[in-house]
């Protein structure tokens, strides 16, 4: 048999569907073209081509969304499979052989009044917008990182999946100095949180269990799949830690 023979018939290591099955992140490699994989990246209804290489024993690639290319990279451990993504790693499951990998529904609607609460199903309507944007945040951590002008903003959200929620805030102002800090403010509240469509608007609703006080931010969807938009800000999807 010859070695030419012999490589064609040794399957890729790479080439196959991943799946993270609690984000509905998924993605799925394609036998090597020209020297490097194509295939997909896919994640709330998204499809996304990518272009990756096998570089030290890593996935190294990139993915296209709006006409830009972000990087990412996958490692193999003994036995799993590890996605590395604008700062987030997720556990992921390589799928059998000719499995298909699950259609995730984007977040655009034109439902309204469906509503669905954190951690539960919707209440009216289809609830396929809420429920989408409800299996991506539930359980997770929104943080907001920002720097400039001599200040340091860090705040993060925790949406918990029995519907209440957990956030705080940290800002920091620097004395003049690299490293020295003069004062720091600090703010923290808890709540509960539900998202709603209005008028094919979506919006994260939390009310405080301080004063009452409601507050409606708009989702929408970030540059990328582990970001998330509230009131234009970026935030970041993350575990919560």
């Amino acid at each position: 048999m010859s070695i030419q023979l012999l490589a064609a018939q040794t399957p890729d290591k790479w080439v196959g569907a991943y799946l993270n099955r609690g984000s509905g992140v998924a993605l799925e490699i394609k036998p090597k073209q020209e020297g490097m994989y194509p295939g997909e990246f896919s994640y709330n209804g998204m499809k996304l081509p990518i272009r990756g290489i096998s570089l030290l024993g890593v996935f190294t690639a990139e993915y296209s969304y709006q006409q830009k290319w972000f990087s990412f990279t996958m490692t193999r451990g003994s036995k799993d499979f590890t996605l590395s993504v604008d700062g987030v790693t997720l556990p992921m499951e390589r799928l059998p052989a000719g499995a298909k990998i699950p259609v995730t529904k984007a977040p655009a609607t034109t439902n309204k009044g469906s509503t669905t609460t954190g951690g539960n199903t919707p209440k009216t309507g289809a609830g396929a917008t809420n429920g989408s944007w409800t299996q991506r945040l539930n359980g997770r951590q929104l943080l907001y990182l920002q720097t400039g002008g001599g200040t340091s903003t860090k705040a993060f959200l925790n949406l918990f999946a029995n519907g209440r929620f957990h956030f705080e805030t940290s800002t920091s102002h620097t004395s003049g100095g690299f490293g020295e800090f003069s004062y720091a403010d600090e703010s923290k509240d808890d709540g509960t949180w539900k998202i709603i469509d209005r008028g094919g608007t979506t919006l994260l609703v939390t009310v405080s269990s301080k004063n009452g006080q409601t507050s409606e931010m708009r989702l929408q969807p970030g540059q990328s799949a582990t970001q998330v938009l509230l009131d234009s800000r970026r935030f970041f999807i993350r575990a919560i830690e």
